[in-house]
């Protein structure tokens, strides 16, 4: 679909005021109608729906790991609480 091989999202990349750019600002960007530029996405058909919903399990399973470790991290911040630690 991208045959210029482009990366996808990874850990550290960043907009371009150097904030972190999230999985969800990345694919909300590139699943953006812009009448002015041609967008490979949106020619791919069935494909461009597989890519949207790849995309979006992706970030959802992204937010669920956060909730998780989350939760671990709280977890262990608690019990070193009451424990004294």
């Amino acid at each position: 679909m991208f045959p210029t091989g482009c990366d996808g999202w990874h850990l550290g990349l960043n907009r371009t005021d150097n904030k972190k750019l999230t999985a969800a600002e990345l694919y909300k960007s590139r699943l953006q109608i812009r009448h002015e530029d041609f967008n490979i996405v949106f020619k791919g058909k069935k494909l461009t729906q597989q890519y949207a919903v790849d995309q979006w399990a992706k970030v959802e399973a992204g937010c669920l790991d956060w909730d998780k470790n989350a939760q671990d991290h709280s977890a262990l911040h608690n019990v070193a609480r009451i424990s004294g630690d």
